[in-house]
């Protein structure tokens, strides 16, 4: 039987795919007043899904002014992309190595599918 995600789970969760979404800018203070009105959570609630978002680099805790969405530099996207980069070429080469033919046939299936998807919805130009 799985449990359901406790309230702080669930604002912590909803709160950090709106930061990675862009929901919530970079930079942007996140005042506990607007959070409690668009998050429906308590004051706790919010600490403590703020607080692991700041564990994981997300957010900052400035004393007397509270928390804010990191800023990103240009270099830090830079570097960001440089180690997707590198990551995503040794998994693809694992992959490649290590494939059987159900996985090469599934590889096939999906660039044939990809092929053939519209690119853009009608009227979007």
């Amino acid at each position: 039987m799985q449990h359901s995600a406790t309230r702080s789970e669930q604002v912590y969760r909803r709160l950090k795919a709106d930061i990675l979404a862009g929901q919530i800018e970079a930079g942007a203070a996140l005042p506990f007043a607007k959070l409690k009105g668009d998050y429906a959570a308590s004051m706790g609630v919010l600490r403590e899904a703020l607080m692991r978002l700041t564990a994981e680099g997300l957010t900052i805790n400035q004393p007397q002014f509270g928390f804010k969405v990191i800023s990103l530099s240009l270099q830090d996207l830079s570097d960001l992309t440089a180690s997707r980069c590198t990551i995503e070429s040794m998994v693809l080469t694992d992959a490649v190595t290590n494939g059987d033919l159900d996985w090469e046939t599934r590889v096939l299936s999906a660039h044939h599918r990809m092929e053939r998807t519209q690119k853009f919805a009608a009227g979007d130009g």
